[in-house]
């Protein structure tokens, strides 16, 4: 068994009330428009995209969907970018499930590189807060506890390295359920933490509102997820100059060098993944190249700069909505 058995509970009463919620919020955001005389919505999940296509046909308002989820639903994707005048999408995977390529395009995430940088400040919260010596070689994971996220693949590959002779390590898991979704996940990986005998080498951190410090003091990063639309954490660890250890396939697969930033790894093949991460256990030096390696890549592809672009779109709607 693994997290994806985990589905999550819908109800006819929590539709009954989610409908109620969506009149109620359509309403009170109709009167926002008008008020500050809005002239382009944005959205950026699914969730708002559905308000979104509401609005538009309420209001006659422009509409931008940034699209930052895989696509589920074919027929619900067609009829959102079908109410929508221009579509970003964070990564080609994304790009690739759009039905309408001509209202479509690529704009990667991007993220402040001042900011999420190696620091000696960020030193504060090192491995002996966790009571781990210094040369203890930690792995980190980050991300919500729910099933796609793959923690439970993360803990097997921390048991198969511990059972393979690697002592001198830890595993760090930071996150939670923050919607409370999935609230048995948590307790299935503490049971499998404690049913495997690894309950020394590995630590659940919960939510953390400031990743930095840990993702300064971890030594390689495992970002495990199914079909992930984009990565985000991916390119803040590298950004911190951290090797990076994804599957090959979704966003992470456009984000990660392989042999140069971390291992791209067949989805297929998991045993790869702990083959990869000894070898880099074993490697000090490789480890700083490939983080070095991998803060240029962030730099020079998933800074800032992207973000400009999205501005740039607005001002294009904007004046075509003047003309």
């Amino acid at each position: 068994m693994d997290l994806l058995r985990f589905k999550k509970k819908i109800s006819f009463r929590n539709l009954i009330a989610n409908l109620i919620t969506i009149v109620r919020h359509t309403k009170k955001l109709i009167e926002i428009l008008d008020q500050h005389n809005v002239h382009i919505i944005y959205t950026n999940d699914q969730s708002a995209q559905l308000y979104g296509i509401i609005l538009k046909l309420v209001t006659g308002k422009k509409l931008v969907w940034h699209v930052r989820d895989n696509q589920r639903f074919r027929f619900i994707s067609f009829l959102f970018c079908l109410g929508s005048d221009k579509i970003l999408c964070v990564s080609k995977h994304i790009l690739n499930q759009i039905p309408f390529k001509n209202r479509a395009e690529l704009v990667y995430n991007g993220i402040n590189t001042d900011f999420w940088k190696p620091d000696s400040i960020l030193n504060s919260r090192t491995k002996h807060k966790l009571g781990l010596d210094e040369n203890v070689i930690l792995i980190g994971h980050v991300g919500q506890i729910i099933p796609w996220k793959r923690h439970d693949l993360f803990l097997r590959i921390a048991q198969e390295t511990v059972e393979s002779g690697f002592e001198n390590v830890h595993f760090l898991i930071l996150g939670d359920d923050r919607f409370n979704e999935f609230p048995e996940c948590l307790d299935y990986l503490v049971s499998m933490v404690e049913s495997s005998g690894l309950n020394k080498y590995v630590t659940f951190l919960g939510y953390e509102a400031d990743i930095r410090p840990w993702l300064q003091t971890i030594d390689i990063f495992l970002h495990l997820a199914n079909n992930e639309p984009f990565g985000r954490i991916a390119i803040e660890a590298m950004a911190f100059e951290k090797p990076v250890i994804c599957f090959a396939e979704g966003g992470p697969n456009e984000v990660v060098k392989n042999n140069a930033s971390g291992y791209l790894i067949p989805s297929d093949k998991p045993s790869e993944v702990t083959e990869k991460l000894s070898f880099l256990i074993s490697n000090s030096n490789l480890r700083r190249e490939m983080g070095i390696s991998g803060r240029n890549i962030v730099k020079a592809n998933f800074s800032l700069g992207n973000l400009k672009r999205i501005n740039a779109v607005m001002l294009e709607i904007y004046e075509e909505y003047f003309n």
